[in-house]
């Protein structure tokens, strides 16, 4: 037992140093490559839990360059089957899995049971990283999670990061000017302030002190992000042609974007908008008119025996609690309005009613997780592009919810 504690404290320790480390070095390095405003870094009450806006993959480490003292994260589950770089994401920060497309019940007793041994966890309550430039909608569970916790909430707010990494793109921009890309810690909150809240009001709390809406930002404050490549991967993102309606022929190339059915085209520039008198003016509006079409198109679709939307040469696997993967081999998956089909070349036909998925989500930009309601895990993905063109799997989620919530 006593070696076993010693063993603990010598873990602790280590993951506290390199905690350290990253907190100094993420101040220096984020400023040179991206122009990062980093406000004075602070030392909050423990224990807390620290939500924040996700917008790119590095959101981690730049709460570590603001805030001094050590916290733990939830990390996507993805990022434990990454080999070497995993182990040494464990060594040097022992985070969280949390498995995506899933309600994690093991990822939330573990953050509570951190919380009760005075640790902090940051957790970014969105769920996944934005891809329209807003802030996505707090799921109503966080306020309950704040409350029985019993620790102080702290919330922080980063802007700039969709424009610098927007999540459906590739490569670095630089914003030039002050404002470009920073971060600040927005509201602490004590727990005998958080007592006298219910859930709900915690929830909505929360959700203001994250919200952003990059657009809105940027017209207001215009600012010039330099890059290469800038409209490359927004097929990921946005796959239904505007003008024609085709599902599947967006592909960009550079700094255009163009249909492959129609030859409507436009050019992203230096400031995040399209040009060219282009139908929309931003890729936000393009999503969100892309959102209303999936309701139309589902609404309209009457054929249960065709699907909805589909893509060959992809592959689907499962995933266990201890990170393993069964391969279920590469073929055609479909939508349909009443459930998922998986039609592998060598194997068997897959079919996974609607009604029996409750939960999903996009990891990155060209994976799609989903559980069923027995608690088997599936990854869609693909390591290779379809119809020379990044793969979407957005279209999934987004036509799964329609199906799912009947709207």
């Amino acid at each position: 037992m006593e070696k076993d504690e010693k063993k603990q404290k010598i873990i602790e320790r280590r993951l506290n140093i390199c905690y350290k480390l990253t907190s100094v070095l993420a101040r220096p390095v984020f400023k040179l490559f991206y122009n990062f405003d980093f406000e004075k870094p602070v030392t909050l009450p423990k224990p807390a839990i620290i939500l924040a806006n996700h917008t790119t993959d590095y959101d981690p480490l730049l709460l570590a360059g603001m805030i001094k003292n050590q916290f733990y994260f939830l990390a996507s589950e993805n990022c434990f089957r990454k080999g070497t770089l995993s182990k040494f994401l464990v060594w040097a920060y022992n985070p969280i899995s949390k498995i995506k497309g899933a309600s994690d019940t093991m990822a939330v007793l573990k953050t509570l049971r951190y919380l009760k041994e005075g640790k902090s966890v940051c957790i970014f309550p969105e769920g996944g990283r934005t891809f329209n430039g807003r802030t996505n909608s707090i799921e109503p569970a966080t306020g309950k999670l704040v409350k029985v916790s019993g620790a102080s909430l702290v919330t922080a707010r980063i802007v700039g990061g969709y424009m610098t990494i927007p999540r459906w793109g590739f490569g670095r921009r630089k914003g030039r000017g002050k404002g470009s890309w920073g971060g600040k810690i927005v509201n602490v909150y004590s727990p005998e302030q958080l007592k006298t809240m219910s859930p709900k009001e915690i929830t909505d709390l929360i959700s203001k002190d994250l919200y952003v809406d990059a657009y809105e930002l940027q017209k207001a404050n215009p600012i010039h992000y330099k890059g290469k490549d800038l409209a490359y991967g927004m097929e990921c993102g946005v796959c239904v042609c505007p003008s024609c309606r085709t599902i599947g022929s967006i592909k960009t190339k550079g700094d255009s974007v163009f249909c492959t059915n129609c030859g409507i085209s436009t050019t992203l520039n230096d400031y995040g908008f399209f040009e060219d008198g282009f139908i929309f003016k931003s890729y936000g509006e393009w999503d969100e008119w892309q959102e209303g079409f999936y309701r139309y198109y589902v609404n309209s679709f009457e054929n249960e025996k065709e699907p909805l939307v589909y893509d060959d040469g992809v592959s689907l696997r499962t995933i266990n609690a201890e990170h393993e993967t069964k391969e279920l081999g590469t073929g055609r998956f479909s939508l349909y309005k009443n459930r998922f089909t998986f039609e592998p070349e060598n194997g068997e036909k897959i079919e996974l009613p609607v009604n029996i998925i409750p939960d999903s989500s996009v990891f990155s930009r060209t994976n799609f997780n989903f559980t069923d309601d027995k608690g088997l895990h599936y990854e869609l993905y693909t390591e290779h592009l379809i119809n020379d063109r990044l793969l979407n799997v957005r279209k999934y989620h987004s036509l799964w919810k329609l199906l799912r919530t009947g709207l």
